[in-house]
């Protein structure tokens, strides 16, 4: 039976899990911007723009949703430090860079941008990780 190869060291791989609980703040974050435009929607915006700011409220809740469900599974996937947790890692930014595009109005969307790229930087680069020996408990 084969161990899958890894490809992430334990500091990076925790370095990488403070980054993703940082995205799924994002994600809440997202759902404070869309729960702040929707009360707004009813008090000081015309009744012409008020479909407009219907939908971005349902794009933020929907990107919110996706993102943070991503980030989550990543997550589960990290202890492994496989190449399976870094494909997860890379999705992970892609979309994170992704759900930046409606915020760039304010200035949550330019953090996402950057959070994105630095996830994106940490998943790329991959660490030479010798693996034990079958009979090495590690002690």
């Amino acid at each position: 039976m084969t161990t899958p190869a890894i490809v992430y060291s334990e500091q990076r791989e925790r370095v990488l899990r403070v980054t993703l609980r940082v995205v799924q703040g994002v994600a809440l974050g997202m759902v404070v911007v869309a729960a702040y435009v929707l009360v707004r929607t009813f008090t000081d915006v015309a009744d012409t723009a008020r479909t407009a700011a219907l939908l971005y409220v349902v794009v933020l809740l929907l990107q919110a949703g996706v993102l943070g469900t991503i980030t989550r599974w990543t997550l589960h996937r990290l202890p492994d430090r496989s190449r399976d947790a870094r494909t997860w890692c890379l999705t992970t930014a892609g979309l994170t860079l992704l759900s930046s595009l409606p915020l760039l109005n304010n200035i949550l969307g330019i953090v996402v941008i950057f959070v994105g790229i630095f996830l994106l930087t940490l998943a790329l680069r991959t660490d030479r990780v010798e693996p034990r020996p079958a009979g090495d408990s590690g002690q």
